[in-house]
């Protein structure tokens, strides 16, 4: 997490350079599409969809996704808490020609629009929360649930949404928010009870 927020650090000078690049041309047609279909992972009804799928899938896993759901959406909903803290425009509404990246940023207002919620991605704290979620009812495809979380990631930055540090300190507050969850008494009983039921099968 720690690296992740240092990442972030990092790129800030760079946000600007790397948006005005990811945004062009940079991906052919189908690859850009791929992509674009990335951000359902992200998205609330994306959850719920997979959610849904589980029930239908895995019975034998159905108690848990009460908790699923509860660690997938303390991360989206952590991040728009910093929104309402943070105010920076979105690549797509601002001109990545000539601005300076101090210009991302913006003074602290009631007046807010989606277009200055950049700061962090609230997808990608969704995707990784979740990802980290269904890691630990599924590891043997934890590395996948990752994947799909970075291709958010990746889709963010490439559409315009996010600047590259936004989807960094996203995912950093995406898996404080599950680690945070994970940690509550009742999720330690429904970790428990996950290893148990691995053991069993």
């Amino acid at each position: 997490m720690l690296a992740l927020v240092g990442l972030a650090g990092l790129a800030l000078p760079y946000d600007v350079s790397l948006s005005r690049w990811a945004t062009g041309p940079l991906l052919p047609g189908d690859l850009r599409k791929f992509v674009e279909f990335g951000e359902v992972f992200g998205h609330g009804l994306g959850v719920a969809l997979i959610a849904i799928a589980i029930f239908q899938l895995d019975p034998a896993r159905r108690w848990a996704l009460p908790r699923l759901l509860a660690i997938a959406f303390s991360g989206g909903l952590a991040a728009n808490l910093v929104k309402f803290l943070v105010v920076r425009t979105r690549p797509h509404g601002f001109d990545l020609a000539t601005g300076d990246v101090w210009q991302t940023l913006g003074s602290w207002t009631w007046a807010r629009t989606s277009v200055n919620q950049s700061f962090p991605s609230a997808h990608t704290a969704t995707a990784v929360a979740f990802a980290v979620a269904l890691g630990t009812m599924y590891p043997h495809a934890r590395r996948f649930f990752l994947g799909l979380a970075l291709l958010v990631g990746v889709q963010r930055i490439v559409s315009g949404a996010h600047f590259f540090s936004d989807v960094c300190c996203g995912a950093a507050v995406g898996w404080l928010a599950a680690a945070l969850v994970l940690r509550l008494p009742g999720s330690v009983r429904w970790l428990r009870r996950l290893r148990l039921g691995e053991k069993a099968s």
